[in-house]
């Protein structure tokens, strides 16, 4: 347990603007899964965004883990098989694809919101705390999608499995790019489908 304790990067949630941003993400959820909790009123437009925030929850505790032990940059051996997890693409499809979808919640809330302001105080505060931390987690969200993908080289989405987040920066992870670079000779043809 030392030797986790030793190489863990704890500070990589101060800084800016990946650790942050990932830090946001996993305490957001939280915030956003605990306020139903201390509400009397859940709207039918905070089903979605609740669903959203828990798997966003669980997804970004499961990246922010791997960032914050160092295993993002780790080859995983498994008996005669080596697995590499590409955190930063994976961050950035479900930042992408949980970004939409708290758009959505947004609208819903934002309706939801406007229906409320004929009930209680209590009732408004709660649909407005809502309504503003549903925007908070889509800005979130889209804004590190949108990080990520101006990291990625060349805009190529699958070479964001070459790119390691550091917190602060994105670095290229040496020795997994392609194997043949652009200027190298054509490589040699597969020899079970030559003719």
């Amino acid at each position: 347990m030392e030797a986790v304790g030793q190489n863990a990067d704890w500070d990589f949630f101060k800084k800016q603007p990946f650790g942050m941003l990932m830090a946001g993400q996993t305490i957001l959820s939280l915030i956003f899964l605990i306020l139903p909790v201390f509400s009397a009123y859940f709207d039918q437009g905070g089903w979605l965004a609740f669903s959203t925030s828990s798997c966003l929850f669980l997804t970004s505790l499961v990246m922010n883990l791997l960032h914050l032990f160092r295993l993002n940059r780790r080859t995983i051996q498994a008996g005669n098989a080596a697995f590499f997890v590409p955190c930063a693409l994976i961050i950035f499809i479900s930042s992408v694809i949980f970004g939409f979808l708290y758009l959505f919640s947004t609208l819903a809330y934002l309706v939801a919101f406007i229906q409320s302001l004929s009930y209680g105080f209590r009732h408004i505060l709660w649909t407005f705390i809502g309504l503003v931390m549903v925007i908070l987690l889509s800005l979130v969200n889209l804004y590190l999608g949108i990080l990520l993908y101006r990291a990625a080289p060349n805009s190529r989405l699958m070479a964001l499995t070459t790119i390691v987040i550091e917190g602060s920066k994105t670095e290229f992870l040496e020795g997994r790019g392609p194997q043949f670079s652009p200027t190298s000779p054509n490589p040699p043809p597969n020899p079970q489908f030559s003719i």
